[in-house]
């Protein structure tokens, strides 16, 4: 993800309740902060995004969302305010590529006091440009099926929801991406600047 040259990442956004959020990519001085943000989540909010009962992420867990490997995995993290010292980190999505790289699965999980406030699809909308620079063609994620929340983000997005026949408690998300055009890549490689531009309808509802 370090090609990655969108300036409004980093930039202040103002959510539904007018309070402003800092959304960027993860970076290994974060460490801390993640972890604390992971172990602030409620019981099931921890539940819903790993899937199993833990109350903080193990060394290995840490040091792979704050680490994350370009062209393959991001990581997006949202602060309430401009990060310092006393700024608090309140979401974070994350995709990990397959091992031919053509598509990955992907989460997102938010602060319990910030959800419904359209951050988890202001991380995910954001994720799905990284990802589709990176050349990835498909996202997926296998979630419970009684996240009612996740199962709506993903219908806002356009993803596709299909039970699991072997698991039938848990469903399959899945959404094509849309490549950027080859010019991008050239003015990547150039240096020049992508603009945040909104996603189209093609972009979020491509058959």
């Amino acid at each position: 993800m370090a090609q990655v040259r969108l300036s409004y990442i980093g930039q202040l956004t103002q959510l539904r309740n007018s309070k402003a959020v800092q959304i960027r990519p993860v970076a290994p001085r974060d460490a801390e902060a993640v972890q604390a943000f992971v172990r602030g989540l409620s019981i099931s909010s921890r539940y819903f995004r790993f899937m199993m009962g833990i109350s903080q992420l193990s060394d290995d867990m840490l040091a792979r969302f704050t680490n994350p490997r370009a062209g393959r995995e991001g990581v997006l993290v949202a602060w309430a305010a401009e990060p310092s010292i006393d700024s608090t980190l309140i979401g974070m999505a994350q995709y990990v590529a397959d091992e031919t790289g053509g598509s990955c699965d992907f989460a997102v999980v938010v602060s319990d006091p910030w959800q419904r406030q359209g951050l988890g699809r202001r991380l995910v909308s954001d994720l799905i440009r990284i990802a589709a620079q990176d050349r990835i063609t498909c996202m997926h994620a296998d979630v419970l099926a009684d996240n009612y929340a996740m199962r709506g983000l993903a219908e806002k997005l356009g993803c596709e929801l299909h039970v699991n026949p072997q698991l039938p408690f848990l469903l399959r998300l899945s959404r094509p991406l849309v490549a950027p055009a080859p010019e991008y890549f050239d003015a990547l490689g150039s240096g020049v600047v992508a603009e945040r531009q909104p996603l189209s309808p093609h972009e979020f509802h491509r058959a």
